[in-house]
C-alpha cells in the first residue's frame, strides 16, 4: 500500500508578508490623512498670494494635473476623492522608490562583480 504524496508547499515568505502589511498600513494612513488635508493655501502658495505675485506669474496648467487639489476626475464627493488622491500619490512614490532601490541594487551587484573579477586577474570591464 502506497502513501499518497503530500504537496510541497513553500515556506511563508516573511519579507513579502512584511512589505504587504507595511504597504497596507501606509495606504490606509494615506487615505485617512489625505482626507484631512486642508484646502487653504500653504507654504509657497500662501506667500505668492500674500505678496500679490499671482498676477505677475506666467499661466500654467497645474490645476489640470490628474490629482490637482487632491481631486480625482470623475469623483464628486470631496472625502473619497481626497483619499483616492492620497492613495495614488503614495503608490506612485512607492513605485518610484522601489525602482530606484532596484537600480541601486543592480548597480552594486555589477560593481561587486567587477571587483571580484579584478581580484582574480581578469582585467576586463
Amino acid at each position: 500500500m502506497s502513501v499518497p504524496e503530500q504537496p510541497v508547499t513553500a515556506a511563508p515568505n516573511r519579507a513579502g508578508r512584511f512589505w504587504l502589511v507595511a504597504m497596507t498600513v501606509v495606504v490606509l494612513v494615506a487615505f485617512v490623512a489625505s482626507r484631512l488635508a486642508s484646502s487653504s493655501p500653504d507654504g509657497l502658495d500662501r506667500v505668492v498670494q500674500d505678496r500679490g505675485l499671482v498676477a505677475r506669474s506666467a499661466p500654467d496648467n497645474a490645476d489640470q494635473a490628474p490629482l490637482a487639489g487632491y481631486a480625482t476626475a470623475g469623483v464628486e464627493d470631496s472625502g473619497p476623492t481626497k483619499g483616492l488622491a492620497g492613495i495614488l500619490g503614495t503608490l506612485a512614490v512607492a513605485v518610484i522608490a522601489a525602482g530606484a532601490g532596484w537600480v541601486a541594487m543592480l548597480a552594486s551587484r555589477g560593481a561587486a562583480g567587477r571587483g571580484a573579477r579584478r581580484r582574480h586577474g581578469d582585467a576586463s570591464p
